[in-house]
């Protein structure tokens, strides 16, 4: 409601009423005689202020003097009727504008909201912020449907059209642990695999369910496992438990400020406002305690001797790396002067090669399964034609290796630079969109996505 008065309507039967009253008194203090000519001129001034108020409601352009003579004190009352006549047939004849545009701007709000509700089921990080413009009271309908579409696809499982394997993640998710002492476990698990093989790309959300808030411990263990054993660094389960009961922090051992500058000295790129709010004036004493007992393990893991590798000629490694990477020369490697090979660039340039390039043996089910876990929007009708039953496997092959590509370039980067790589492939984007001013939180993971979503838009352009 508006709160205000209709002065101009309010002044006008006003006006009216006090012209009937003038009109009654008149009546009133004339002779008998003329009783009835003064009540019909009275009948015809009322009759002409109520044909006058309707037509003003059909035709905003008429006007009092159109039709009254001040003069002569009379209305005329043909021609207000013959105009009202042809404005209540103008009236029935057109229908009304402004009818289907705000019915038309009803719909489109109650589509909007319609779809924000089912995209914040899907994705509870979306706001209505991002999409309902409060200046110029709209919504981006455009930009709702397109996430709503993308959220649908990440949240609806692989269609089953062909006989396939039961998917790792499905079947270790029934094993997952919901304990803390699990969930501790899992981390030092990770930390662990991230630290014997950074080049895969391991990051928490390929272990870590945030819907049901529970972790993939089998498939961690196995990943784990497989990387202990490609390192030679396995090490009994006893050893390893009392190496880290070793490294705990002691919360009582001394203030915030000597926990940060422990972990400056073991992790240079930490900051003292990851952890320090100024606002505030308070410490994240448990997120500073969670990062030092990590950075605490693998200072102590990569300070610890490592079991000798098995002894492997340099010929036949090369050969394996120049199976996997045909471009590959042995100048590269070996020096012909000296008779010495590079055995550490060898080793290394191998494994990244095993890492990213998938092998000629595996499956396709085995590739879209390692593609899923990178990018949970995928499915299997991306990649299987249930018509001819065959698979597109160049093009799984080539996602498979973008996604790799993807996961490795932006792991272990910080927030700064990751920004500045997607400002540079997308000239609109801002640090608010990903830093909260006042918790001084990045949204790493929304960051990496659109990165991500970036550099894929990019070479697909190209």
């Amino acid at each position: 409601e508006s709160n205000s008065w209709d002065i101009e309507g309010l002044e006008h039967d006003l006006e009216l009423s006090r012209k009937q009253a003038a009109s009654r008194k008149q009546a009133a203090a004339a002779p008998s005689a003329a009783q009835p000519a003064k009540t019909e001129a009275s009948q015809g001034a009322e009759r002409g202020e109520q044909l006058l108020a309707e037509l003003t409601q059909l035709d905003t352009g008429v006007s009092r003097g159109d039709y009254f003579d001040d003069e002569s004190n009379s209305w005329d009352i043909e021609g207000l009727e013959h105009d009202l006549e042809l404005s209540r047939k103008a009236a029935a004849a057109a229908p009304p504008a402004a009818q289907p545009a705000k019915a038309e701007t009803s719909q489109g709000l109650e589509k909007a909201e319609k779809i924000l509700a089912e995209l914040m089921q899907l994705d509870p990080g979306v706001s209505r912020g991002d999409y309902f413009d409060e200046d110029s009271n709209s919504w981006d309908i455009e930009g709702l449907e397109h996430d709503l579409e993308l959220s649908r696809k990440a949240a609806v499982p692989p269609a089953v059209t062909a006989p396939a394997p039961p998917q790792p993640a499905a079947a270790s998710l029934r094993g997952a642990a919901s304990s803390s002492t699990d969930a501790a476990k899992a981390e030092e698990m990770l930390a662990e695999l991230i630290r014997l093989d950074p080049l895969a790309g391991a990051s928490k959300g390929d272990y870590f369910d945030q819907a049901s808030q529970e972790w993939d411990m089998e498939g961690l263990a196995q990943d784990l496992a497989l990387s202990r054993e490609h390192a030679g660094t396995a090490a009994p389960a006893q050893e390893t438990a009392a190496r880290t009961e070793s490294l705990e922090p002691q919360t009582g051992s001394g203030g915030p400020e000597e926990l940060f500058a422990e972990l400056a000295q073991l992790d240079p790129r930490a900051s003292r406002e990851d952890y320090f709010d100024e606002a505030s004036q308070q410490w994240d004493i448990e997120g500073l305690e969670h990062d030092l007992q990590i950075s605490r393990r693998e200072n102590a893991a990569d300070s610890a001797p490592l079991p000798a590798p098995a002894a492997v000629a340099p010929e036949q490694l090369f050969a394996k790396l120049q199976g996997l990477v045909p471009e590959t020369g042995k100048e590269d490697y070996f020096d012909e002067a000296s008779g010495e090979w590079d055995l550490e660039g060898l080793r290394d340039d191998l494994s990244l090669a095993e890492k990213k390039a998938p092998q000629t043996g595996a499956s396709a089910d085995d590739m879209l399964a390692q593609l899923s876990a990178l990018d949970p929007r995928v499915s299997q009708a991306d990649y299987f034609d249930t018509a001819t039953g065959e698979w597109d496997l160049d093009g799984l092959q080539e996602d498979l290796l973008l996604a790799q590509s993807s996961a490795t370039d932006s792991r272990g980067t910080d927030p700064e630079t990751l920004l500045a790589q997607l400002s540079e492939l997308s000239p609109g984007t801002s640090k608010e969109d990903y830093f909260d001013e006042g918790t001084s939180q990045w949204d790493l993971e929304g960051l990496q996505e659109d990165l991500r979503l970036s550099k894929e838009r990019q070479l697909s352009a190209a």
